[in-house]
């Protein structure tokens, strides 16, 4: 009886185990003509689940901000004069042309996605890739996200961003 208990805890785990999204990440080192040491960082996301998610660059860290939070971020908080929903409403994100303030991509049950980060010194992606449901995005803030335009390449290149140095303020 233990065996039979065991071999079945040990099946349900492999199960419960395989349902999530996983990540495997690697870095590489480049060396350019002249001998600048760049950085490749790899991050492969592959969607174990059922549910759809779907990724994109925060433009501020997300260590400590909830989901609500980042999909505000990126959906509704203004940059400049545009969030990103004036933009899609306005007709003004074309789907040819990707940057990492517009860029958003679906990640269907059973895909994989892959980021791939050049940098020098400090990864200042790391702490930006966002992972969400489509239902928590629309549970949120009800977007459709259907009418979304995607990303539609298996990878991305992000360029190279200086981290910005932040200063004291000076009494």
């Amino acid at each position: 009886m233990k065996k039979v208990l065991f071999i079945f805890c040990l099946l349900f785990s492999g199960i419960r185990a395989s349902s999530q999204v996983l990540t495997d990440t690697m870095t590489y080192i480049y060396y350019d003509d002249v001998g600048v040491k760049y950085k490749i960082w790899e991050l492969k996301v592959r969607n174990n689940t059922d549910d759809i998610y779907f990724t994109w660059v925060s433009p501020n860290s997300i260590t400590r901000k909830s989901k609500k939070d980042q999909i505000h971020d990126f959906f509704i908080k203004r940059y400049g004069d545009f969030s990103y929903l004036d933009l899609y409403y306005e007709g003004l994100l074309n789907r040819h042309f990707w940057s990492n303030r517009n860029f958003i991509k679906k990640i269907n049950p059973n895909e994989t996605f892959t980021y791939d980060v050049l940098y020098k010194d400090i990864n200042t992606y790391e702490n930006k890739i966002v992972f969400v449901t489509k239902d928590e995005i629309e549970s949120i803030y009800n977007i459709d996200t259907c009418a979304l335009p995607l990303f539609e390449n298996v990878s991305i290149i992000l360029p190279l961003m200086e981290e910005k140095k932040e200063y004291p303020m000076v009494e």
